[in-house]
């Protein structure tokens, strides 16, 4: 559906916020990933995705799915699972996915939140040389994560912003938006 209103472009990774029933939906959510662990022209830096994070899990899944579709976790990754997860906790990605995953945890608990406990499975920003970052993908060096300048595009029509208190206010937009100071 997305992808027919127009959200498909391929320099984009786009997040979804499903409002899901939790007995019919069990999911945290779901994200594209793609089984390619090459370090250089690797298909999760050169397409597109989605991350769709499930209304019990709102808070919590976005930034989960958002790395799967960067590319974690290969499952040639040293602490890889099955699913695409990791077994070394604590670590976003990380849970036992299948019953043959065997967890371990390095980490301490308030890692939790943080992405890639030992930084040698999906993500490390100076990994070392011929480890299996510096070899495989390491979603560090996405394009996607990028320091360069934004561009602001040029707004023109209307819309409406939603207060604190529910209510709907038009606005006209016009000219090229200035970024925040």
């Amino acid at each position: 559906e997305l992808s027919a209103l127009g959200y498909n472009r391929n320099d984009r990774k786009y997040l979804v916020w499903f409002d899901s029933d939790p007995r019919n939906t069990p999911m945290c959510g779901i994200g594209t990933v793609y089984v390619d662990d090459r370090a250089t022209g690797n298909l999760n830096d050169a397409l597109g995705g989605y991350a769709r994070a499930d209304y019990i899990c709102w808070n919590w899944s976005e930034g989960h799915e958002l790395m799967h579709t960067l590319g974690a976790v290969q499952p040639t990754a040293p602490h890889a699972t099955a699913g695409l997860h990791c077994t070394d906790e604590y670590d976003q990605m990380c849970y036992p996915d299948n019953p043959t995953a065997a967890m371990a945890f390095p980490c301490p608990a308030s890692h939790d939140q943080l992405f890639d406990c030992g930084h040698d499975d999906y993500f490390s920003a100076s990994a070392a040389p011929g480890s299996y970052l510096a070899t495989h993908w390491n979603t560090a060096t996405s394009s996607f994560l990028t320091s360069a300048t934004p561009t602001y595009p040029t707004a023109t029509g209307g819309g409406y912003v939603l207060d604190g208190y529910g209510g709907l206010h038009p606005i006209a937009l016009g000219g090229t938006r200035a970024p925040a100071a």
